[in-house]
């Protein structure tokens, strides 16, 4: 950018309402917008879909798939835009000054949305209060859930088999899941909670709900895995498994996108602990025991108590034999069936 952001927006009149005064900055694809309020809003266009956008109070990010820009009796059609909206509540100039840092950090004058969020997302962090740490069990629990999900990845052969694998991973979509994974599939609908513990088979279950087989779900299981552990050498940390599941991105270029992209959604779902580096833990063989929801041990609830949590002791519960779990996740994974 030869000429500053500032200095463009310094040129925006205030238009009347309803209208927006638009300006382009020359040889780059950046357009910079002001309404009628005096917010400003920034369009990259020729751009692919960023794999993460922050959630921010004062600033949006939309793709559109087309925009048309209205400069006086002159309309530009542009394509694959990423739109970023300032609420009223911001200082346009801050932004401004923020965003300069992308032509300090691309030698390419065609920003990409990546850039943009890079450099929102460095600012951002010089201001934010350092995350508390996840707790052990906390990482454990991640580390189980993602172990899971790579078998099962990895045993998938086309990208609309792992887009499946993957939204099954707390999947309401909106918030945590009482159950972990929720999947469809030839043998009808499937739902497994993971327990992960390093001692013993003995889970902390956190209500009736992540035991029970949910309404028109065909299977319901309790996993359990036992795992030890070690230091670098011999084990692996939550972010290391985390990366193992990004290497399954396969296929072209859109598709890894699109995997990345849903991947990075239901880590921020599930929290800090999937990108724990601090443990190590390993597996024995075998560590995977598929329960039976039904036959996970509870207690007995009386009429007037309507939730409870409790530790199940599932060391000397039935469970599925190595053949059914290989059935269950072959159907899961959309492996062919005999």
């Amino acid at each position: 950018m030869n000429e500053s952001l500032l200095q463009t927006w310094g040129r925006l009149k205030t238009p009347k309402e309803g209208s927006y005064s638009t300006e382009t900055i020359p040889r780059t694809n950046v357009c910079i917008f002001k309404d009628h309020l005096g917010s400003m809003g920034l369009l990259l266009s020729g751009v692919r879909p960023p794999h993460r956008t922050p959630r921010l109070e004062n600033i949006s990010f939309t793709m559109k798939e087309e925009k048309h820009l209205v400069q006086g009796d002159r309309v530009t059609k542009l394509r694959d835009c990423l739109e970023v909206n300032l609420g009223a509540g911001f200082d346009p100039e801050l932004m401004l000054r923020i965003l300069e840092a992308m032509q300090r950090r691309s030698k390419d004058t065609h920003y990409s949305s990546e850039i943009l969020i890079e450099v929102i997302h460095d600012v951002l962090e010089m201001f934010r209060r350092p995350p508390k740490l996840p707790t052990k069990e906390e990482v454990i629990g991640a580390w189980g859930e993602m172990e899971v999900l790579r078998m099962l990845v990895s045993r998938a052969t086309s990208h609309r088999d792992r887009m499946r694998i993957i939204s099954g991973w707390e999947a309401s979509g909106s918030g945590r899941d009482i159950i972990d994974l929720r999947f469809q599939t030839p043998l009808g609908r499937i739902a497994i909670e993971v327990k992960t513990s390093t001692s013993s088979r003995s889970h902390h279950i956190n209500g009736m709900g992540q035991v029970t087989v949910p309404e028109n779900y065909a299977r319901g299981f309790l996993a359990s895995i036992l795992i030890r552990e070690g230091d670098s050498s011999m084990g692996r940390s939550a972010a290391e498994v985390l990366t193992e599941l990004k290497r399954a991105a396969t296929g072209s270029g859109d598709e890894q996108d699109e995997y990345l992209r849903k991947l990075e959604e239901r880590v921020q779902l599930r929290g800090q602990a999937c990108m724990d580096d601090r443990y190590f833990f390993f597996i024995g063989d075998p560590s995977l025991r598929l329960i039976d929801m039904d036959d996970v041990p509870r207690p007995t609830v009386q009429d007037n108590i309507s939730e409870v949590e409790w530790v199940a002791d599932v060391s000397m519960t039935d469970y599925e034999s190595a053949r059914e779990i290989d059935t269950v996740f072959a159907s899961i994974s959309g492996e062919p069936q005999p």
